[in-house]
């Protein structure tokens, strides 16, 4: 086993990304019947958001630390490009399934979905990297200003 862990990754780390790419896989293959989202207004499109920005949380988490700790434009534009080429081959093998259809305001809710995370994460780890100051300093400040 130590073959597999390199760099601050394990393979069980990818574990949590291909269940879930295998659930909306399953989900997609189903026909049109199957799950009637349909029948509240914009369900469908909360369930892509969703499921997306749980993939995209996912893919974060099986990055090696070097990469997962960065916080960097390049990281982020990768893990929604991701989740963006795993959400046009969805819509492709959902155009294949009986009573399923395509649609470019699913892939957008795909995407919306993973930015929201993606942003949401790095949102957390700058906190992390740039603590805001104790309250007592903060205190001290606005009293020495008044005097």
């Amino acid at each position: 086993m130590a073959g597999f862990k390199r760099n601050g990754w394990h393979i069980s780390r990818t574990i949590p990304l291909l269940l879930l790419m295998g659930l909306i896989f399953f989900l997609s293959h189903q026909e049109g019947t199957f799950i009637p989202l349909t029948q509240v207004p914009y369900l469908d499109k909360l369930a892509h958001f969703s499921l997306y920005s749980i993939l995209a949380a996912a893919t974060l988490f099986a990055l090696p630390d070097y990469l997962r700790l960065d916080v960097s434009w390049r990281v982020a534009t990768a893990v929604i490009l991701f989740s963006l080429m795993y959400g046009i081959s969805d819509e492709l093998h959902q155009a294949s399934i009986p009573g399923r259809d395509s649609s470019i305001k699913d892939l957008l809710a795909d995407v919306l979905g993973a930015s929201f995370m993606t942003f949401l994460w790095f949102r957390v780890k700058w906190q992390k990297l740039l603590p805001l100051p104790e309250p007592a300093l903060i205190k001290s400040v606005t009293h020495s200003g008044t005097s």
